[in-house]
């Protein structure tokens, strides 16, 4: 008996199976006691006598993770999945190993979002998987897709655990109602969490609510270590806001106590010109352009303060010496691009158009990135001269670099459009109204605007509210496009609508006072909306025009005038400007200059150029 037993025993100890498992089981101990190398090698050697078991490359794999090994986790996590293609759990490691990387590693995404979408399609009510797999599809730019991966699964979005991932995609798809109360729902939850509060400043201060962002900043302030970094963000958010005083109090108590902040200098210098100290804002911002030559943005900021002020020609000097100078750094190409469309926008606006035309066409796109502003000259460009097949070839060249900005999309739309190609671009409308992000739905609707087609914009953009409720970008496309296909009841509904979640949008409340001010209808009001709209941007030149345009209808002439003219400083090239002024000099009597303005206003592309040329008419002088 003692030899046979002898026997068995020296046979279970030869057997691979048995010792395998003994061997694993060892690890998975080791593991546990945190004797990892131990681990290590009882798992190896495990693997080694059964090969074929994913199970064994599958804990080795989550040692290996937990070690901080993860191109060899990733590894044994793939062997496993390729031993069982059923093996939910290794797939889930698989992509979440991958996607830890994607952040700083774009090329792991794709294999990130791919493993996870096996592991979901396997186990689609694992709220873990389903959690993991929403995050990759938020790097991976399609919120949309996130925020139903989570629906799919019972419970899952509203449960604390996803607050910041939810918060996130909605915010992301632009479903702007339900991110707003995702955000304070994430707060109530636990208001000391640092994540919730500084994910939610940076949400309100996207949807330009500043009041709101201070609050959670002074939250924040009281609760950080770092406060005078916080402070800092509090006074560019109170200039933001249109808090010029308070901006400048709280810049100046930063700079007293800590003088070589340059972000708040640049913050004060926008202040005391916001509150109409442009002397005194132009010597701050030379001396720090001084102490730092190189400072891009106090560069961009003096240059359009300056041509703000009229001095056009010395801000585009400025902007192409400080380009020419970083020009011989190779390391700052991407910079002076940049720097380079700016002075493009620059030289567009005061209808340098030559110049800023050969600018704009030099810097526009570059590999797989766009210049926004040079893209932009050149497109307005096409639609000016009605050069369809020029337009539409720059679009196709942007929305190549960029193949996810849904505005190049919409771009070779409008121009497949204007080129007589309606089929195909009603087709890319379609397919971007039917999106599943709110700036696909906008940029559609944009689009069709511009085509003057206002019955559709309207459509595309109610049809996007009612996926992306709270939408006041939606909202404001819609009420313009209503409003411009004469249905002005209705336009007034969702600018008011648009007020009431965003009481301090000096873009809504210019549109919506110059609506009324337009028609001489409700001009109090037109000039209580307005007056706001300058108080939160005292140097647009839009806004003021709106304003003098207001006190024009009111026949109040001496302040119609002040403002004509103090946007005519700002905005000398915008034909709207120049036909106020001339409607205002003939209310005056003051025929001679009225047709002066009237004929520049028809030299810069005016909307309805028919209605000038009749105004030139009837006062008796030649168009």
């Amino acid at each position: 008996m003692v030899i046979a037993g002898s026997a068995a025993a020296v046979s279970a100890a030869e057997d691979p199976v048995v010792e395998a498992r003994q061997a694993f089981l060892s690890g998975r101990m080791a593991a546990s006691e945190g004797k990892f190398e131990k681990a290590l090698a009882d798992f190896r050697r495990a693997i080694s006598l059964r090969p074929e078991e994913p199970i064994l490359h599958f804990e080795l794999a989550m040692l290996l993770q937990q070690m901080g090994v993860d191109d060899e986790a990733r590894l044994e996590a793939q062997k496993a999945v390729k031993l069982d293609p059923e093996f939910e759990s290794a797939w889930r490691l698989a992509g979440t190993i991958d996607l830890g990387a994607a952040e700083k590693q774009p090329d792991r995404l794709a294999p990130a979002v791919a493993a996870l979408e096996a592991a979901h399609r396997l186990s689609p009510q694992n709220p873990m998987t389903a959690m993991t797999l929403a995050r990759a599809y938020l790097l991976d730019g399609r919120p949309d897709r996130a925020r139903a991966t989570m629906d799919e699964v019972p419970g899952l979005a509203d449960a604390p655990a996803a607050a910041k991932v939810r918060a996130e995609a909605d915010d992301k798809r632009g479903a702007d109602g339900e991110a707003r109360q995702d955000y304070e729902r994430w707060l109530s939850e636990d208001p000391s969490d640092r994540d919730a509060l500084t994910a939610s400043i940076e949400f309100w201060e996207s949807q330009r609510d500043y009041r709101r962002a201070v609050e959670l900043l002074e939250k924040l302030r009281h609760a950080d270590a770092d406060a005078a970094i916080v402070q800092a963000r509090v006074a560019l958010d109170l200039l933001r806001g249109g808090r010029f005083a308070e901006a400048e109090k709280a810049a100046r108590a930063i700079v007293a106590a800590r003088p070589e902040d340059r972000g708040a200098r640049r913050t004060l210098a926008a202040a005391l010109d916001a509150e109409g100290r442009s002397a005194e804002s132009a010597e701050m911002l030379r001396k720090l352009s001084e102490e730092d030559p190189d400072d891009p943005t106090v560069a961009l900021t003096l240059a359009f303060q300056l041509s703000s002020a009229g001095k056009g020609d010395e801000a585009v000097g400025l902007l192409r010496a400080f380009a020419e100078r970083l020009g011989r750094d190779p390391g700052k190409a991407r910079l002076v691009r940049e720097i380079r469309s700016q002075t493009a926008a620059l030289l567009y606006r005061d209808r340098k158009l030559d110049e800023a035309r050969a600018l704009a066409a030099a810097t526009a796109i570059d590999k797989d990135s766009v210049a926004d502003r040079s893209l932009g000259i050149l497109l307005e460009e096409a639609r000016n001269a009605k050069n369809a097949s020029g337009g539409l070839d720059w679009a196709r060249k942007a929305a190549a670099a960029e193949p996810r900005n849904a505005e190049w999309k919409a771009a070779v739309a409008e121009f497949q459009f204007r080129a007589g190609n309606q089929a195909a671009a009603e087709k890319e409308f379609a397919a971007l109204a039917a999106s599943g992000i709110a700036a696909d739905v906008l940029a559609a609707a944009d689009a069709q605007e511009r085509l003057k087609n206002f019955a559709q914009a309207a459509r595309t953009s109610g049809e996007g509210l009612a996926r992306f409720a709270g939408n006041v970008d939606l909202m404001f496309r819609r009420g313009s496009a209503l409003e411009r296909d004469g249905k002005f009841d209705e336009s007034v509904a969702v600018f008011e609508e648009a007020l009431r979640i965003r009481p301090d949008d000096a873009n809504i409340l210019n549109y919506l006072g110059y609506m009324y001010a337009d028609r001489g209808v409700k001009l109090s009001e037109a000039r209580t909306l307005l007056e706001k709209a300058v108080a939160l941007d005292p140097q647009n030149g839009a806004y003021l025009d709106s304003l003098g345009w207001a006190f024009f209808r009111m026949n109040e002439l001496e302040s119609a005038a002040k403002y004509l003219s103090k946007a005519a400083e700002r905005i000398p090239m915008d034909a709207t400007v120049q036909e106020h002024l001339g409607d205002l000099e003939a209310r005056r009597g003051q025929t001679a200059r009225a047709v002066g303005h009237w004929k520049k206003s028809l030299t810069l592309s005016p909307d309805e150029p028919e209605k000038i040329v009749r105004k030139i008419h009837d006062s008796g002088a030649t168009p």
